[in-house]
């Protein structure tokens, strides 16, 4: 049986981790306007953790308000730190695409991309568009805030739950298929942490339509 391709985890694979999370800081600043802003709605949130909604037990009603401020709030991360991981993996030295194929967490990060970055491309797309048809076309106007709310919570909350659904399917492919292949490298393990949290994000909708 071959041996894992060994991936020692470098100052490189730091930099392009740590400027990851720099993009993710900048959309989490660029969705909720700037941090203290965030930061008073954080607080306003665990607030209402005490005032459970009828129906709710107070222990259900703080989880599943705690469970979707972190997730939220994680987003941007989840989506630079995959797209990072996918890059780093065509670093030398690197597994054959056929033994990438069977590894968790390469799977895992090609999926999610594979479904938001088309997705936030296109919602991009549709203010661009939006605003150059209202410097074209008269009586068009540009993005409105709730439109921008609408296109902000595409993007935060359905975009995130079709990225996760994506990675259970490719995993629950890997694992009928017998062709589950986990190995002990940084990289596999960053990546399977990496699709444990698109999958907890599924039903971040639900949370949003609280």
């Amino acid at each position: 049986m071959p041996q894992p391709t060994r991936r020692a985890f470098t100052l490189f694979d730091a930099m392009v981790l740590i400027a990851a999370a720099a993009f993710g800081m900048g959309g989490l600043r660029t969705s909720t306007g700037s941090l203290s802003e965030f930061a008073a709605q954080f607080r306003e949130s665990l607030a209402a953790t005490g005032q459970p909604e009828a129906g709710w037990t107070s222990w259900g009603w703080t989880i599943y308000q705690v469970y979707g401020l972190a997730a939220l709030s994680t987003v941007p991360f989840g989506y630079a730190w995959t797209l990072a991981l996918m890059l780093l993996w065509f670093r030398a030295p690197r597994s054959r695409l056929r033994r990438l194929g069977r590894q968790p967490g390469w799977n895992a990060c090609l999926a999610a991309t594979a479904i938001y970055i088309p997705a936030l491309v296109a919602l991009a797309g549709l203010v661009l568009v939006r605003w150059l048809a209202a410097g074209l076309i008269p009586n068009v106007m540009p993005p409105t805030n709730g439109f921008l709310d609408l296109l902000h919570g595409l993007a935060f909350l359905l975009v995130p739950s079709l990225a996760g659904t994506a990675v259970l399917g490719s995993w629950v492919t890997l694992v009928v298929g017998r062709r589950w292949r986990a190995e002990p490298t940084w990289i596999d393990r960053f990546g399977r942490c990496l699709g444990v949290y698109w999958i907890t994000v599924i039903i971040l909708p639900i949370w949003g339509l609280g």
